[in-house]
């Protein structure tokens, strides 16, 4: 039991920590990609308000899903369930919400 909540704390700590990196790359709109730590590659660039993709498949889920945002953060995202591509607050949702949840980070990183 108590090598669990070790463990769920270490996770809590290193989230807040990398959701405060982000947002303060963020804040300052400096430029950032994602990229494979193994190959290299870049997955996907975000330049002022541009995106690039560069994961024809990640493009695609994006496109088609959107991200859901979970209830407690959606007043952070203007109230809504779903931020798709097209939405302002799109890169925030895929820095904020997609990459902590949904990508590893022993894989991949952001870099400026």
């Amino acid at each position: 039991m108590r090598a669990s909540k070790g463990l769920f704390l270490g996770f809590c700590l290193f989230t807040v920590f990398s959701l405060t990196s982000l947002s303060i790359n963020l804040m300052q709109g400096d430029p950032m990609k994602l990229v494979n730590k193994d190959t290299q590659g870049i997955v996907v660039e975000f330049t002022d308000s541009k995106i690039i993709f560069h994961d024809r498949f990640l493009e695609a889920e994006m496109s088609e899903s959107g991200i859901t945002v979970p209830p407690a953060l959606q007043k952070d995202y203007g109230n809504k369930e779903i931020v798709f591509l097209e939405d302002a607050e799109f890169q925030k949702a895929f820095k904020e919400i997609y990459y902590t949840s949904s990508m590893n980070p022993n894989v991949f990183q952001w870099e400026d």
